[in-house]
């Protein structure tokens, strides 16, 4: 039987580098340790038994609850790690623009006026806060060329607020073309002056190596300077190096502190990221109930993936009671901001007909969005849909395509269905050592009934044939 995927949580603590790295990492250091007993494995077959049993021992020391598991019932399970490419933009963005005034427009044109007139009078602040006000169109119209053109101006003068907001001017080609390195420089001179948001977006930077080498210990440096003048986007995100050990020992009471800290300034990114943290069982006991109470934060606050967490949470009943009425609506706000994971989501509640009249068109069109975006639970889901003739004609080919891609993601659904596919001969040749290697690679994440198949795949193999699939499994994650 396939397997499709329940409902993904947002994939993991956001806003830094933290959710790119997460599921990868753990990911390979599984099949790191999978490989090593590859490599001992006897050429007999007799003894491909004797080494499964290993492997299950391993599994159940190492992978229990392992995110994105179908067989699992744990919540975890069903956290979509290591997806980079639908986590990428959330990730890097810089956090906002610097102002001396509110983030609102002027209350009334005598304000507006008196700005507008200090700009023309070549008061650096005053023309960095008309720039914020013409890129966003807050009482004057919207201009990004203008927007350019004031901060510019106000740069001139040596004004650091101004400079980072031209850094994140060029960091997302908005009104200038796009050009990471440029960024860095404009971010370096703000930086260098103080300014706590562009220490922070230089520290995003080194993270992330976008504009500069990747160096974790100078994107410390950098956060920790943005925190400890009080920048929440700083402590959010120091709060995740301390999560992943990058640049810094790892430290779950840090990171809950720094993201403690971040909330209590409003931060929706940080509230989002408590609530992983209780859904987890991260440094604190596992609770849903709290890991709802944030997520709903966050959600209020606009975050796509919190919105898309507390609908799943709604869906399955964890901490709140089940309604699908109410994860629907969760998930539509999600999918408003092209959350993935929420497309994924409501897409599932479209297959199954939950709240929603069953629409299988409807959930392959959602699907697709997800899958474009490099959703692998939702790749897996539309090959599904494909290979069952749902809400499209049945077509094994793509459904063996959309599984592939989901496999190379590491999405252990996905490889479970694509050893079926080699299998079976269905949208390809009959390959019995395609079969096993992604029945091998599925069932060292905890597919259960992967690790079956293997013994029976391997009856009817060569001991060639064998090896030449275990060393395929092996180079698949290197």
């Amino acid at each position: 039987m396939l397997s499709t995927d329940r409902l993904t949580f947002f994939a993991g603590v956001g806003a830094i580098v933290v959710t790119i790295a997460a599921g990868q990492c753990s990911t390979n250091a599984r099949f790191n340790d999978v490989n090593a007993r590859i490599d001992d494995v006897n050429t007999r077959i007799g003894e491909i038994r004797t080494d499964l049993r290993g492997i299950d021992a391993w599994i159940r020391d190492h992978v229990t609850g392992h995110p994105g598991s179908a067989s699992s019932t744990n919540p975890v399970a069903q956290l979509g790690y290591g997806v980079l490419s639908d986590q990428e933009n959330a990730l890097v963005t810089p956090r906002g623009l610097s102002s001396h005034q509110t983030d609102t427009a002027p209350d009334d044109a005598e304000a507006l006026a008196r700005l507008r007139a200090a700009a023309e009078q070549g008061q650096p602040n005053a023309q960095n806060d008309l720039g914020v006000l013409h890129l966003y169109g807050r009482g004057v119209p919207q201009n990004d060329d203008e927007a350019v053109r004031l901060f510019l101006l106000a740069t001139e003068q040596g004004l650091p607020a101004a400079q980072n907001n031209l850094g994140v001017l060029y960091h997302g080609g908005t009104g200038v073309p796009q050009d990471d390195g440029e960024a860095v420089k404009w971010f370096r001179a703000a930086a260098e002056l103080g300014n706590a948001d562009a220490q922070n977006n230089l520290g995003l930077a080194y993270a992330h190596g976008r504009g500069v080498t990747q160096d974790f210990d100078e994107a410390v440096t950098w956060l920790r300077l943005a925190a400890e003048h009080g920048n929440a986007a700083a402590q959010n995100n120091l709060g995740g190096m301390y999560l992943q050990g990058h640049g810094v020992p790892p430290g779950y009471s840090e990171a809950l502190g720094l993201f403690h800290l971040a909330a209590e300034q409003g931060d929706r990114d940080a509230y989002n990221n408590l609530g992983v943290m209780y859904l987890q069982g991260r440094g604190v006991p596992r609770d849903y109930s709290k890991a709802a109470q944030f997520f709903r934060v966050a959600a209020d606050r606009g975050h796509p993936g919190a919105q898309n967490s507390l609908g799943a949470l709604y869906a399955d009943g964890w901490g709140v009671p089940q309604n699908f009425r109410e994860a629907v609506a969760w998930f539509r706000r999600s999918v408003e901001q092209g959350d993935a994971d929420g497309e994924n989501n409501l897409a599932v509640m479209y297959r199954d007909g939950r709240a929603v009249p069953q629409d299988l068109r409807e959930a392959v069109r959602l699907f697709r969005l997800a899958a474009e975006q490099g959703n692998h639970n939702a790749q897996n889901n539309l090959g599904a849909m494909y290979f069952n003739g749902w809400g499209v004609p049945q077509d094994y080919g793509e459904a063996a395509d959309w599984f592939r891609r989901s496999a190379e993601q590491g999405n252990p659904d996905g490889q479970y269905n694509l050893g079926l596919m080699c299998r079976d001969g269905r949208g390809m040749q009959q390959d019995y050592v395609c079969a096993h290697k992604w029945m091998n690679l599925a069932g060292a994440q905890g597919r259960e009934d992967a690790r079956r198949w293997l013994v029976a795949l391997a009856a009817d193999m060569t001991t060639e044939q064998i090896l030449s699939a275990q060393e395929a499994a092996r180079s698949e994650f290197q």
